[in-house]
This record gives C-alpha cells, sequence and structure tokens, in this order.
C-alpha cells in the first residue's frame, strides 16, 4: 500500500495528494546511489544538482523546483483561506522555499523526517516560516532512528 493510502486510512480527514509537492527530479541521477564516486561518474549532472541547475537527463533546476512547490501551496491557500492546513512534503521541497522565503538566513541545513514546519501566508500575501524543522514530538529513541 501506498504511504498516501496509508495516510488516507488513518484519518477521517480529507487527503489530497498534488504531484507538485513531490521530490526534486534530478535527472540522470534519479535512482542513484550517493557516494563520494558520483562525482566521478556523473560529473555534469553532479556539479548541476550541487549548482541548482537543470540536472542532466530532464533534472529540475532548484528554480523549477521552487515555482512548481510555491505554486502547489498558493492553489491551497487559496481553496482553504483562513483555515489551518497540514502539507506533508520532501526535506528538499521545504529546504527550497525556507531558501526562498527568508534568503538573508543562510542555509536552513538538513530538515529531519517527521519534522515539522510552519508556514503562514499573511493577509498581505506574504509567506513566512513559522516554525522550522520541530522534532520535539519525537522521544529521544525516535530522533536517533530517524
Amino acid at each position: 500500500m501506498s504511504d498516501f493510502l496509508q495516510v488516507q486510512s488513518l484519518t477521517p480527514l480529507q487527503v489530497n495528494r498534488d504531484q507538485d509537492l513531490r521530490e526534486r527530479h534530478i535527472g540522470e541521477l534519479q535512482g542513484v546511489v550517493y557516494e563520494e564516486s558520483i562525482s566521478n561518474i556523473y560529473p555534469k549532472a553532479f556539479a548541476a544538482l550541487i549548482s541548482g541547475e537543470e540536472v542532466p537527463g530532464g533534472g529540475e533546476s532548484r528554480d523549477q523546483l521552487y515555482i512548481r512547490s510555491i505554486a502547489s501551496l498558493q492553489r491551497i491557500a487559496q481553496k482553504h483561506r483562513g483555515a489551518r492546513v497540514i502539507v506533508v512534503t520532501h526535506g528538499e521541497v521545504i529546504r527550497n522555499l525556507y531558501g526562498r522565503i527568508v534568503p538573508f538566513e543562510g542555509h536552513p541545513g538538513e530538515v529531519s523526517n517527521t519534522s515539522l514546519s510552519v508556514l503562514q501566508l499573511s493577509e498581505t500575501e506574504v509567506w513566512s516560516f513559522k516554525t522550522w524543522n520541530d522534532n520535539s514530538h519525537l522521544t529521544i529513541s525516535e530522533k536517533q532512528n530517524i
């Protein structure tokens, strides 16, 4: 059973899937196990991945990732104006959004699995992070196992 169907079966809430919140497509690196030697095997693709450019083989740039993910959030915000909504996505999507929404804070670092980040859209249509990478809901042993 897919993660989506598992979540849907566990909650009475409406669960929707939006493909625009998927991971960044990394072109010819897609499915390759990350190792130090990846830069030697796929040097152009690796350089593009690190620099944020389009990755050879149909991969996305960081700009493309941001455009599709912020468009998804805008659609969700318009549909649920004034409501609280839970959005589940991948760490790179969250890091990318943070880097654009809070550009002067520097690199946000890793996003822990199952962590909580809270985004808010103001009445003037400005996004802000209210919480970043909070995993206080996990026990110490759970934090060590993620």
